[in-house]
């Protein structure tokens, strides 16, 4: 997979998976008993700092945790991977994706959503005008 391909799909796996789930209140903290036992086991090496978290990160974490349970062991292994490929990337990748994970979930829904329906519809070739923004900017 190009590293062009990669990068989209890194940005919008994240973009589309919810993680940042800015519907819910996120001003009270999350205490560790109202995680459910599935979630617990998932987020268990913040079990100790949990109470110290900011209640947002708490939420995120929560969303991720539910999230992953609900996935097959075939989603798990595609995250994994694609998780590690992440992390191989050099920091100003890591940087350049992020930003752009932040620009796409600033985006109203509707323009989300249509640019979903683009990347579902089109070709690898076509994907590959993700990267350089030429589907950033529609006014």
């Amino acid at each position: 997979m190009s590293r062009n391909r990669f990068f989209v799909l890194v940005v919008l796996l994240w973009a589309m998976s919810g993680f940042a789930n800015s519907a819910r209140a996120a001003d009270s903290p999350l205490s560790w008993s109202q995680l459910t036992v599935q979630e617990q086991q998932v987020l268990q090496p913040y079990a100790e700092q949990w109470d110290d978290l900011d209640p947002e990160k708490q939420r995120k974490l929560q969303a991720g945790a539910s999230r992953w349970g609900r996935m097959s062991d075939e989603e798990r292994q595609e995250a994994k991977q694609h998780l590690e490929r992440f992390r191989e990337l050099p920091g100003v990748e890591q940087e350049r994706i992020k930003k752009a994970r932040q620009w796409y979930k600033e985006l109203p829904p509707d323009r989300r959503q249509e640019l979903k329906e683009k990347w579902r519809s089109s070709t690898p070739e076509d994907r590959d005008g993700f990267k350089g923004g030429r589907y950033e900017k529609k006014e």
